[in-house]
């Protein structure tokens, strides 16, 4: 995330792939040892036992490198990133949008705890696969598209099918992995929260609570 952030998506991407191993040296290995100081900074700060990060891997489609460049120049990281959360009983949430679906599996070996991930981009299916077991976590599920271009109807009937997807799986709380923007039609968010309601995801009294 570094890169996009710091440089755009053109000049990330010519770079990263064009002179991979001079990028690596002077831009991904600079902002490993700023992202291992500031995960150390807030495992030792909070009392929260997730630590959230955000990394955007992917595309909509998939992976924007082959995978060999991120065997190459990121995943061997990721350990030294985590360290210091780790060492304090933290679990490691990733946050990620894109179809997240070829990396996984990978993402478990390092050492990662659970997923919030962007749907539909990243089926939910193989995010249960991977982050349904005991121990690990997955919050999302919920399409933040849906949530603002279709009726209560639909927004309702996808709360209800994705909680049967997740049933028995403790680790999973709904939620819009791609947020919940300043345009979603109030008539719309309604019918979400009242879904949320439903399933128990939300106090029942929800309205009544917003008005005190």
């Amino acid at each position: 995330m570094w890169g996009v952030e710091v440089l755009g998506w053109e000049n990330f991407m010519e770079s990263a792939f064009g002179q991979a191993d001079a990028f690596h040296a002077g831009f991904i290995l600079p902002c490993v040892e700023k992202s291992r100081k500031i995960v150390a900074e807030m495992a030792s700060a909070s009392s929260c036992p997730f630590i959230f990060l955000h990394d955007d891997l992917a595309s909509g489609t998939g992976p924007v490198f082959p995978p060999a460049w991120y065997e190459d120049y990121i995943f061997p990281h990721y350990p030294e990133i985590f360290e210091a959360a780790k060492k304090a009983g933290k679990k490691i949430i990733l946050v990620a949008d894109g179809n997240m679906s070829a990396f996984l599996p990978r993402l478990v070996e390092l050492g990662v705890d659970g997923l919030m991930f962007e749907s539909p981009a990243t089926p939910v299916e193989s995010v249960i696969e991977h982050f349904g077991a005991p121990g690990k976590f997955f919050i999302g599920g919920i399409e933040t598209t849906k949530l603002t271009f279709g009726t209560p109807a639909e927004i309702k009937t996808m709360v209800f099918e994705l909680m049967r997807k997740v049933e028995g799986k403790p680790g999973f709380a709904i939620a819009s992995g791609g947020g919940l923007h300043g345009n979603i039609p109030l008539v719309n968010l309604t019918a979400y929260f009242d879904a949320r309601a439903e399933i128990g995801a939300t106090p029942k009294d929800w309205k009544s609570r917003g008005k005190k």
